[in-house]
């Protein structure tokens, strides 16, 4: 709906900047004021609309996202607890803590994202494509080739991106892992005096994963 209200409107004003300069049959122009009173009515209940829809999509996709995370904290948190000792020397506890805080929170996002804006694009980009092609069918192959362009960017975006979303998630598990020691051995460190020694290694990390 929010898709269609984007599209519509540009449509309408059209037709308004059209009766504002219409032609009669003696070649005078004049303003068709009927006509740009409807399409201004129009105009704002179309816009309303997408208003109010893309109002409901944010509700809604806050809410979905929200019991998903809920829902995956959950399972995880209970599949951790069913875990024999063997498994839970394969995992670090900065690693589980990882899985169940920002891994859940990356997901929650996502989904927030998808609800909002990866879902309501492709609709929206292919929309204004075929429009665009009524509009000026002459020039439909600019518009094809731009297309193509934009899709070989997106590829070769995504395609160096990937890689370093492990080695950021690497980074944040070692970041976590130098935290709980830190908390679990405060009195040590204190003891020792190696406060300083320690802030570097978590700055190291954090500047290596926000370098990436």
């Amino acid at each position: 709906i929010q898709v269609w209200a984007t599209l519509y409107q540009p449509d309408i004003i059209a037709k308004i900047i059209t009766a504002l300069n219409e032609v009669d049959e003696f070649g005078n122009t004049f303003i068709n004021q009927e006509e740009v009173n409807n399409n201004g009515v129009l105009l704002i209940v179309v816009g309303l609309i997408g208003l109010v829809s893309g109002l409901l999509n944010t509700v809604v996709a806050a809410n979905v996202s929200q019991k998903v995370g809920a829902r995956i904290r959950e399972d995880g948190f209970i599949k951790i607890q069913s875990f024999s000792l063997q498994e839970i020397e394969k995992f670090s506890t900065s690693h589980l803590i990882v899985r169940l805080t920002n891994d859940v929170t990356q997901v929650q996002n996502l989904l927030m994202m998808a609800f909002q804006m990866l879902l309501r694009i492709p609709f929206l980009f292919f929309g204004a494509f075929i429009m665009a092609i009524i509009a000026i069918p002459q020039l439909w192959w600019t518009l094809v080739l731009f297309v193509i362009i934009v899709s070989l960017i997106l590829a070769v975006s995504m395609k160096k991106m990937v890689p370093k979303f492990g080695i950021i998630q690497k980074k944040n598990d070692a970041v976590n892992t130098i935290v709980k020691e830190n908390m679990d051995g405060v009195r040590v460190v204190k003891s020792l005096v190696t406060e300083e020694i320690e802030s570097k290694k978590v700055m190291f990390f954090n500047d290596l994963a926000s370098s990436i």
